[in-house]
């Protein structure tokens, strides 16, 4: 790990002043006011540990005694924290007042400044004295290389640490953004779902609407059409026969007056055979046209039939899709009519019209419910989920959870939370309890 170098040259110099201040050994101890370290227990142990319980040290010129298991009274309420044994003895040695101090392996050091201060026992205190004695400290064998070690090893190890700290600090802070992140990018989709499903479900009537109108008029067109060529049919033939009877006419006048009588009744004959001729081609022709038109409109009839039959399988599975297939979703009430039309939000106050009606609703598959309003209303000894009121009316909300026959019914009230009332296995049963205070609760009881 790599310090910074004003960091790492506090640290050593710290541990340099500590080799500089540290005494080579303690009198009669083991070397408890000697060690400075971060873990306090470690130090604690170090003093009151291997059957030595007291002992004589020094600390920056100044002596002092040590007991372990004892405290003293007398001392400041206000403890310095984050010492260890020998920084506790420090603060007291720099301080002319300070008598004696009690140090914790919990890194407390409460200064005694009271004369005439009295000891007590007590487990995990070190009780350290003033004996009054100045010593003067040498400089340690072998210079301040191992101390500064120390020193660099404990700045480390700190550094480390506090590294540590800040990494996971980081990555909480990371994680907390990041879940923001997702929330909203999770409600901005939702959004835009609810927006795309309602656009989907306008087109949809429109497009029904559409082209129910766009069928009507192509069978109306063709319609139109047929009636217009059968007109020009029947047009077209009498035109045909006039002209030809005019022709006939005019060449038997002609031969009239050329031939004989008998000629005349040949030509006449012949004028009949022709006429006939002519009338049955024009017949035949006629009735051909007839044939193909009516093959025609037969076959036009029928692709509109057949249009017509997609575009009303279009529109039922529209409506089934709307209210829930062909089976009507209610008994058609005027208040079932009504939850058909609203939510269930505060918005819509049924209570005033329809608060102690009754209403029947059917599923798709047939299954019916009976069903009460009541106004004013929660319900107690039950369990339900909180949550915000689905989107829908209150009908379709109720036909969707019927076929559960442990459902009981919808609770509401003014701040949009609605209840699914289930009631609480074990227990007596439902209790509606009026709360006149809140006139926008409403519960939509079964009773079935």
């Amino acid at each position: 790990m790599i310090f910074s170098p004003p960091f790492l040259f506090a640290f050593l110099s710290a541990g340099a002043a500590w080799a500089t201040q540290a005494p080579l050994g303690s009198a009669g101890g083991n070397g408890c006011l000697s060690l400075s370290s971060g873990d306090h227990r470690a130090a604690y142990d170090t003093c009151c540990s291997g059957g030595s319980t007291s002992g004589k040290g020094s600390v920056d010129g100044v002596e002092f005694t040590y007991s372990c298991g004892k405290w003293a009274s007398g001392y400041n309420k206000s403890p310095i924290k984050g010492v260890d044994a020998r920084g506790c003895a420090k603060h007291c040695a720099a301080d002319s007042d300070c008598l004696a101090t009690s140090w914790t392996p919990r890194g407390q050091c409460f200064l005694v400044t009271t004369q005439g201060y009295s000891t007590a026992s007590g487990s995990n205190f070190l009780l350290i004295e003033k004996t009054g004695g100045k010593v003067d400290e040498p400089e340690p064998e072998g210079g301040c290389g191992t101390p500064v070690e120390a020193a660099k090893a404990e700045c480390e190890k700190e550094g480390a640490a506090k590294c540590e700290v800040e990494k996971a600090a980081l990555s909480q802070t990371e994680k907390v953004e990041c879940e923001k992140k997702i929330t909203e990018k999770c409600n901005d989709a939702a959004a835009a779902v609810e927006a795309s499903k309602a656009q989907c479900e306008q087109e949809k009537a429109t497009l029904g609407h559409t082209a129910k109108a766009e069928c009507d008029k192509r069978i109306a067109e063709t319609a139109s059409a047929a009636e217009t060529s059968k007109a020009q049919c029947e047009a077209q033939k009498a035109a045909a026969v006039r002209i030809e009877k005019a022709e006939c006419e005019r060449r038997t006048a002609e031969k009239c007056k050329i031939k004989t009588s008998s000629a005349v009744e040949a030509v006449k004959a012949e004028f009949e055979r022709a006429k006939a001729d002519i009338t049955n081609d024009m017949k035949n022709k006629c009735e051909v046209e007839k044939a193909n038109q009516a093959k025609e409109w037969e076959v036009a009839k029928a692709k509109l039939e057949a249009e017509k039959a997609e575009l009303q399988k279009a529109l039922d599975a529209l409506k089934e899709t709307s209210v829930g297939g062909g089976t009507a979703s209610h008994d058609g009430s005027d208040v079932a009519k009504r939850l058909t039309e609203v939510g269930p939000t505060p918005q819509y106050n049924i209570c005033p019209q329809f608060g102690g009606r009754e209403f029947t609703t059917t599923t798709s598959s047939g299954n019916t419910a009976r069903w009460r309003v009541n106004c004013n209303m929660f319900v107690k000894g039950h369990w339900y989920v909180d949550r915000h009121c689905p989107p829908g009316s209150i009908v379709q909300i109720l036909r969707e959870r019927q076929e559960n026959r442990e459902y009981k019914g919808l609770f509401w009230n003014h701040v949009n939370i609605c209840h699914d009332v289930i009631p609480t296995p074990g227990t007596a049963g439902m209790y509606l309890i009026k709360t006149p205070n809140f006139p926008n609760h409403a519960f939509i009881e079964r009773i079935d």
